[in-house]
């Protein structure tokens, strides 16, 4: 039972939410004019298994990525035992509509927090994307992002 909450504040006004994908919890995207891929803010949650490792659990969540990009590669993990928390970087190429490679970048953070009646685990999984060339103008705001959530 996922009986955990969480609450989260946009970086600025230049964010905004937008209904979320099936499977997401929210999603924003940046306002302004993008020739090829718009960035977004995402965050979804599932229940995890005790047995489940982080660095399972950091394969599963770049795995996703998989089904758009076979290929992808993780630039950067970075896990932390002792607060239950995984950082990593994952580059992937899409496809526009027209059938053209796109470059994109996706930084997630990963937290493992315990249900309130114990012994059952929530993973909740922030994420920022954008072109890979223009990733880091973002990561600043998802910094904000990611700092404002309370989970409880």
């Amino acid at each position: 039972m996922m009986d955990k909450t969480i609450e989260f504040s946009l970086p600025n006004d230049l964010w905004l939410s937008v209904p979320p994908a099936a499977g997401q919890q929210f999603l924003a995207m940046r306002s302004g004019d993008f020739d090829v891929f718009r960035p977004n803010i995402a965050v979804d949650m599932a229940p995890l298994r005790p047995e489940t490792t982080l660095e399972q659990l950091a394969d599963t969540v770049a795995g996703r990525l998989r089904l758009v990009d076979p290929d992808l590669k993780i630039a950067k993990r970075q896990i932390d035992e002792s607060k239950r928390t995984i950082l990593q970087q994952v580059n992937t190429v899409a496809r526009d509509e027209e059938g053209r490679a796109i470059s994109l970048s996706q930084a997630q953070v990963i937290v493992v927090a315990e249900s309130v009646e114990g012994g059952e685990f929530v993973t909740y999984c922030f994420m920022l994307t954008a072109e890979a060339s223009s990733l880091g103008e973002y990561v600043e705001d998802f910094q904000q992002f990611v700092g404002s959530a309370r989970i409880s």
